[in-house]
């Protein structure tokens, strides 16, 4: 089997900033058609400047659950000359970069917590924010333009009837985008008043995976403060949670226990802010998918 460097693939930049949009998907419908290709075919890689891309969904999942992989979370943090700051401390510390035995212990630890039948009990919730950021929406079409305001803090109107019967909603601003952090709020049993913040700091926070964003030191400067706010938001929440313990997920997370070890207060502060920046930008974006689909 020849070596990965020694493998003639197709090329791409995923820190171009034309790849935006429609763009980046018609370059990754031409990479996936160039990988099927004379002697490439089976071969669903590209090579990047700081990586091999992985193009296929099956070749995806397997680097995802292989043991021999590992996130290089902390090493793209080291390229870019982050060795100190909030970031660098978030960075080293996320599960996602910690490996082996340290990474299995928190698994374990926090399995139980995020297991399908305790997250049951958030369902009723969840139900309830949807119901309350669709009846903007559905008023607008059963009874045309009422001047409804945004929904949940998304901003704009629901939806603009065109006296035709027909009805524009921008689903985006309304629906998507406000519901996961607004689930999320509920699910960590802060308030519903802290959803805009929590959605901008999953934002900014996921930016120490692109390297435009790293590159840029307004960028990065930005991401440091979003770090810093979230860690002073939610220290005190979970000291609030260990005096007064509720139904939520970080007095949940404060009570898993395994043998007797616990998760220290640094390991709950990152933990959490997995969940909210996993929680946040992929539900949100596949919604918006999903509704697209449905849609067409």
């Amino acid at each position: 089997m020849p070596a990965l460097e020694e493998l003639d693939l197709p090329e791409i930049d995923p820190a171009d900033p034309e790849l935006k949009g429609e763009r980046w998907h018609e370059r990754m419908r031409e990479l996936a058609a160039a990988t099927m290709r004379g002697d490439r075919s089976g071969v669903r890689l590209a090579r990047a400047p700081l990586a091999t891309v992985v193009l296929d969904r099956e070749g995806g999942e397997f680097f995802l659950r292989t043991k021999a992989a590992i996130f290089p979370g902390v090493l793209l943090a080291d390229l870019f000359g982050i060795s100190d700051g909030p970031l660098r401390e978030e960075v080293v510390r996320n599960i996602i970069n910690v490996n082996g035995a340290d990474h299995g212990r928190l698994r374990r630890l926090v399995n139980p917590a995020l297991a399908p039948r305790a997250i049951d009990r958030y369902r009723p919730a969840m139900r309830e924010i949807l119901a309350e950021l669709w009846e903007p929406i559905g008023t607008v079409e059963e009874g045309g333009d009422d001047g409804a305001g945004g929904a949940g803090g998304a901003g704009g109107s629901a939806g603009v009837a065109d006296g035709g019967g027909a009805v524009e909603v921008d689903l985006v601003a309304s629906l998507t985008r406000p519901y996961p952090a607004r689930v999320i709020a509920a699910v960590m049993g802060a308030p519903a008043e802290d959803a805009d913040r929590l959605h901008d700091w999953s934002m900014w926070i996921q930016r120490q995976f692109d390297p435009i964003a790293l590159g840029d030191p307004e960028q990065l400067a930005t991401i440091q403060r979003k770090v810093e706010e979230f860690y002073g938001w939610v220290r005190p929440l979970i000291d609030r949670r260990r005096e007064t313990p509720s139904d939520d997920l970080i007095s949940s997370l404060i009570a898993a226990e395994e043998e007797g070890d616990r998760l220290s207060g640094v390991e709950l502060e990152n933990l959490v802010l997995n969940i909210l920046v996993g929680g946040v930008d992929t539900s949100q974006s596949q919604l918006a998918h999903a509704l697209r689909l449905l849609a067409a």
